[in-house]
């Protein structure tokens, strides 16, 4: 399987670790840790920094998860009287609202259930939400710049990843952070319960004060959770005395460590190191394909199919690259992948609408807004020629798969590339099922056959193609 990238955007130091998956489980085969350089960068500056770094390494081509802070994310336990996923999902708002710090409006969210049932027979929740606003700002160097971003989680939500490093069934995660102590309970390998809060005023002691949250935290996990052992982690953690802790809490307490056999060559000497600063990282990256929550998915999947396939370039340029496939329909030239030479697309946007529409500008300047209204044309009858005759197959091949692509699929299109007679869109899905099924769908639509090919595993999800001939031969007619 290919390797992951994790990257944790602290709040003091960015950490990326590549982990690889084996027989043998997973390990650590990079670690970095870097300083942002100015200490109060919020999560924008923190992503723009990353996607910096990430670009000048050899990451570039290998999927990516960010983990924020878990001080960045909003978490809360709730109970709903729905057991289906998609009913929670169409609730989940109405739920919400009132408890959140931030508009209702402008939240993007996530869940997981909470093993057991709630009172009245509903289901147990963790949510986690963060601003849209704010989300679109970690992502938006990570599209720019063309890298595999794949997931955006936080420090305390991927911590069931980290099971493959140690030894017990249901453990608890504690950081212990100068400013702020963060906390994650997971068993079955799936997270239970998470919580970050600034750090409790001190006790009689440190070790007092964390025992006194801890415990107010169990109290608060909307289920029993209880956990075996209890790990220490954070840049505070080897100021606690864990014996004292553990008489404390009622339960063994020790400082998390990466365990050699999981370090790739020099990183054997620097177990504590990755366990103190850089579990937000391992974690993310050992989750990836596995995650529990994942913002980026959840922001994305309120899109429509069209507005993936046509989504601006975050720079604030718009970039729609299938438009040169468009040219490529007719002249046989391959047409961009989607985030590549970003200026160069945006120079060449009104050239090429003149020569595909006949029209001067898109409406409103805009090529995003003007692909979608031109798809709308055609999915309410206009004619090829009314809308452009080079334009008309390529419309006509977009509009087949916007309808045959179910919003809930789960699909990413990440390029598409045309010549005289068919069409390639590339995308990847958890399953091959469902780029089969959509390839069959397309077919069925009697316009196009529809095959797959190249059909490879990354990591957890699938990437494949999506041939697309024209039923009659030749262009579409």
């Amino acid at each position: 399987m290919p390797d992951s990238v994790g990257i944790d955007l602290g709040r003091e130091a960015l950490a990326i670790a590549v982990v690889t998956r084996s027989r043998d489980g997973v390990s650590v085969k990079s670690f970095e840790k870097l300083a942002y350089g100015d200490s109060g960068a919020g999560p924008a500056a923190r992503a723009a920094f990353a996607a910096r770094t990430v670009s000048a390494s050899g990451l570039s081509r290998l999927p990516i998860s960010v983990s924020l802070s878990g001080a960045d994310v909003f978490l809360r336990p709730i109970t709903v009287p729905f057991t289906k996923r998609s009913h929670i999902a169409k609730t989940l708002k109405f739920e919400m609202d009132g408890y959140l710090p931030f508009d209702i409006e402008t939240a993007v969210m996530d869940f997981a259930v909470s093993p057991g049932a709630g009172a009245g027979g509903g289901t147990k929740l963790l949510v986690a939400a963060v601003p849209r606003e704010m989300l679109e700002g970690v992502t938006a160097p990570f599209e720019a710049a063309g890298l595999k971003l794949r997931a955006v989680t936080a420090d305390v939500l991927s911590a069931s990843a980290l099971s493959a490093f140690v030894g017990k069934e249901r453990f608890a995660l504690m950081d212990i952070g100068l400013a702020g102590w963060k906390l994650s309970i997971c068993g079955g390998r799936r997270l239970l319960f998470a919580r970050a809060a600034p750090a409790a005023p001190a006790r009689e002691t440190m070790e007092a004060a964390i025992a006194g949250w801890f415990k107010q935290s169990l109290m608060a996990a909307p289920t029993e959770v209880a956990p075996e052992a209890v790990y220490l982690t954070g840049e505070m953690s080897d100021k606690v005395d864990a014996a004292e802790l553990a008489r404390a809490v009622g339960a063994p307490v020790e400082r998390f460590k990466v365990s050699d056999v999981r370090l790739s060559g020099d990183l054997a000497a620097r177990g504590l190191e990755i366990a103190s600063s850089g579990l937000g990282a391992l974690a993310a990256a050992a989750a990836l394909g596995r995650e529990e929550f994942n913002l980026y998915a959840a922001a994305r999947g309120g899109m429509s199919i069209t507005d993936r396939i046509f989504a601006p370039a975050a720079t604030g340029l718009v970039l729609v690259t299938v438009l040169a496939a468009a040219l490529g329909w007719s002249y046989g030239r391959q047409a961009l992948s989607f985030h590549r030479q970003a200026d160069a697309a945006a120079a060449q946007e009104e050239a090429l609408w003149k020569d595909l529409f006949g029209e001067e500008a898109p409406p409103g300047g805009s090529v995003h807004i003007g692909l979608q209204a031109k798809v709308k044309e055609f999915s309410q009858g206009a004619s090829q020629k009314a809308l452009g005759a080079k334009a008309g197959p390529l419309l006509k091949a977009l509009y087949t798969l916007v309808r045959c692509t179910p919003k809930d699929s789960g699909m990413e299109f990440e390029s598409f590339a045309a010549a005289s007679g068919k069409a390639e869109v590339k995308a990847w899905a958890k399953e091959t099922a469902t780029a089969q099924k959509i390839a069959e769908k397309i077919t069925a639509e009697k316009l196009f056959s529809a095959e797959l090919s190249d059909v490879r595993r990354d990591g957890e999800s699938m990437t494949f193609k999506i041939v697309m001939t024209p039923a009659g031969g030749g262009n579409v007619q």
